[in-house]
Order: structure tokens, then C-alpha cells, then sequence
């Protein structure tokens, strides 16, 4: 006998499959599984929610059956949710402070004043539909649709966070307030019933809307797209003047997946991965190597190949050198973000490796005024087996009689004072 799943196992099971997809590569730090509204109504406030410097993610996912009904699939799904992401939004952004809560991190004050985009995505998981709007423009809301594949595709492709919030910034900016509607499955596979709701539904549009885009192609044909081209949109995709536009990508990603450019963004995610493990032991450290992870983890994956590349030259230049130094370190910027890199002996007594660290960061800041920035410490042992983490930042102005032991201190030590 067939077991039949009732609606609230069937949400839980789509919500826990986008969750899951989400927290890859380190999207769970700023990722909130539906957060409860505790100091208020105490009711979920959405499905999942992204947190990320200036940028929020309100994510509505829905796992409904489709019964060969396109009209009422979409109000069950797509519709449902645009209201359930509006109402998330009103009460993030209400008079009343909301507080969030997370595993792996101590709370945290939505900050409603520091959010500077705000991305709206529903993720209607069920992937026998035909075809689907993927994007609307509503109340000068910007709503993006996705199916459990185009999901699951943008989380691999785009495998950090920084790289799939550049995508949904292109992504809008490509259909601004233009409604799209996306044909993800083979021409082949489209039968009487989706073309002719397909066809009402963009007669109906058409008539609503000055602008309408046709996708043919899935949500990774249109990111192998992006990605092709420097990782944004071509400038010529929506000339100004026409009414409508026909994006013809079928085959677009099966083409790019075989192509060298694909090779080439393989081979320089495999090297960000060695940045990524030291990330992950950072995390599981104490709060100056989470403070330096949250630093590393801004980073896209092509700059986080740069940086593991410029860091390990850096520790194989001083592997090569005096097999007797004890310890080095050099000043960088990768990616604007300031850092200390740090070769020592894996026999170094952990006092004089701590103290070298601390002395080499109130260095740092010296010689610089002690402006305000955040400075990450990263260090490897000549055997690589051993890492040190370290973040710094101004807190205060230093007054002149502290400037003056640290000079003494930098003097004892042999290392220059600012001009």
C-alpha cells in the first residue's frame, strides 16, 4: 500500500532540501532556517533567511503536487508565496526590533537600517512544470522563481555566497520591472495542456505589461550564460524600444560544461578549496578565527583562488630560504582585505609564536596611524600541518604615551618606527 505524505511533512521535506543545498560552501553562517518572530507573535517568519553585510534573502519555498491545473498550481505556490515573502519583509522591516538566532553564532538584531538589497526568491521544488513566470515585478518588489533544479544548479555553479548574490544582482538588473517566463524543459516535452496555458498566460501579461521576456532554456542555461560572459549579462540583451524578447539559450549550459572556459573555472575552484579548509578549521576555533573567517568567507571563488595562491607562494618562498628562521610574516592586501601572513618553525614555542603575533599587529596598525580597518592573521608551520588565525582592529585612538612604549617595544625588537 502507498503511503501518502500529508502538506506539512511535504513542506518540511522542501524545506530542508533547499536548506541543505543552502549550506553548502558556507552559506549556513549567514543562513537562518525558519526563524522564529521570539520576541513577538513567535511564528516563523519565513522559510529561510539570508543575512549577509547589506544584503538580506527572504526565501519562501513550496513543494506542492501538480494535478494538471497550471492556474491553480500557481496560485498555490507562487502566489501564496509572494504574499508570505511580503509579509517576512514588512515585519524585518516593521518598528520592532526582530531577533534572529542561530546555531553556530551568538543572536543577532536584525539590522534593518544596514540592509541595502533585498532579494525575494520562491523555490517551487516540483520540476514537471512546463513552464513558470520567473520573474515578477510587484508593488516595486522585484520576485524571483526558481524549481528545486534551478536551485539546486545555482548552488553549484554558483558555489559561495558572494558569487550567487552577484548573479541575482545581474539576474534583476537583466529583467528590472519586466516580467519573464521561462521554458525550462526540451520543446519535446511540452504538451497541449502547457501550451495553452502557457499561451494565456503571456497573452495576459502582455496585456498588463509594456515589456515581456520568453526564456528558452533552464535556469542554467541562463547562468552558463552569465558566466560565458564575464559573469554578467551581455549589454545588448534588453535593447531599449521593443516591446517583447525571445531568449533563445537551450543548450547553453551543455555546451559551456564541455567547453575549456568550464575547465578553466574548475581548475581555479579546486585551488580556493584549499582557503575553504582553512576556513572551516578558523570556524571550529576560537572568536578571532571566526572573525577572521567571516573576512575570508566575502571572498567570491575565482578571489579565493587568488588568495590561496598568493598565500601558499608566500610560505613556499620562506620554506625555500633558511631552514633555520624561526618566524616571518609579510603584509598584504588580496582582495582589499588587509591580512598578516605568517611562516614559523612547527617546533615554535606557542608563547613566543602568540606574542609575535600581537606585537606584529600593533606594528601594522602603527605604521599606518592606527586607522581604522579590520586586520586578519593568517599562518602555516614550514610542515603545513599546523595553521595560527589571528584579527585585529583599532578600537580606539591611541594617546601619545601609549605610542611611546610601542615605539620603545618596536625598538627593542629591531623593527622601523614611522616617519
Amino acid at each position: 500500500m502507498t503511503e501518502k505524505i500529508n502538506s506539512n511533512e511535504k513542506g518540511e521535506m522542501g524545506e530542508k532540501f533547499v536548506n541543505h543545498i543552502s549550506f553548502i560552501n558556507f552559506m549556513r553562517y549567514w543562513c537562518y532556517t525558519g526563524p522564529l518572530d521570539i520576541t513577538g507573535d513567535r511564528k516563523e517568519i519565513c522559510d529561510l533567511l539570508v543575512v549577509f553585510n547589506t544584503i538580506c534573502i527572504i526565501v519562501s519555498v513550496k513543494n506542492y503536487s501538480f494535478k494538471n491545473d497550471y492556474e491553480k498550481y500557481f496560485k498555490r505556490t507562487t502566489d501564496k508565496a509572494i504574499r508570505q515573502i511580503s509579509g517576512a519583509e514588512k515585519k524585518l522591516f516593521g518598528d520592532r526590533p526582530i531577533l534572529l538566532k542561530h546555531p553556530d553564532k551568538k543572536d543577532l538584531i536584525f539590522e534593518k537600517d544596514k540592509i541595502k538589497e533585498v532579494y525575494r526568491i520562491i523555490v517551487n521544488l516540483n520540476t514537471s512544470i512546463k513552464y513558470f513566470q520567473t520573474s515578477y515585478f510587484l508593488d516595486n518588489h522585484h520576485y524571483i522563481v526558481m524549481d528545486a533544479d534551478a536551485w539546486s544548479w545555482a548552488m553549484s555553479e554558483l558555489n559561495s555566497l558572494p558569487d550567487f548574490i552577484d548573479y541575482l544582482r545581474a539576474r534583476c538588473q537583466l529583467f528590472a520591472e519586466c516580467p519573464a517566463v521561462i521554458f525550462p524543459r526540451s520543446e519535446y516535452d511540452f504538451d497541449e495542456l502547457a501550451a495553452q496555458s502557457a499561451s494565456a498566460k503571456i497573452s495576459t501579461i502582455a496585456n498588463q505589461r509594456d515589456r515581456l521576456i520568453l526564456i528558452l532554456g533552464s535556469e542554467m542555461d541562463l547562468i552558463a550564460h552569465y558566466i560565458i560572459h564575464g559573469f554578467r549579462f551581455p549589454n545588448d540583451m534588453l535593447r531599449e524600444g521593443y516591446q517583447s524578447f525571445l531568449f533563445r539559450l537551450d543548450g547553453t549550459f551543455e555546451t559551456y560544461s564541455k567547453s575549456e572556459a568550464a575547465n578553466l573555472k574548475e581548475d581555479q575552484e579546486r585551488e580556493s578549496y584549499f582557503l575553504d579548509h582553512l576556513m572551516m578549521k578558523a570556524l571550529s576555533g576560537n572568536t578571532d578565527g571566526y572573525l577572521l573567517a567571516e573576512m575570508l568567507l566575502k571572498l567570491g571563488r575565482i578571489e579565493r583562488a587568488a588568495f590561496a595562491r598568493t598565500f601558499l607562494n608566500f610560505h613556499d618562498k620562506y620554506c625555500n630560504r633558511d631552514p633555520e628562521l624561526t618566524i616571518n610574516a609579510q603584509s598584504v592586501i588580496v582582495n582589499e582585505i588587509r591580512m598578516l601572513f605568517v611562516y614559523y618553525r612547527n617546533d615554535i614555542d606557542k608563547e613566543l609564536l602568540d606574542s609575535f603575533l600581537y606585537w606584529r599587529a600593533h606594528h601594522y596598525k602603527y605604521l599606518r596611524n592606527f586607522e581604522e580597518f579590520d586586520l586578519g592573521i593568517l599562518g602555516m608551520s614550514d610542515t603545513g600541518d599546523d595553521f595560527t588565525f589571528g584579527f585585529s582592529k583599532v578600537i580606539r585612538p591611541y594617546d601619545h604615551e601609549e605610542i611611546s612604549d610601542l615605539e620603545q617595544k618596536f625598538i627593542a625588537l629591531g623593527w622601523k618606527l614611522r616617519n
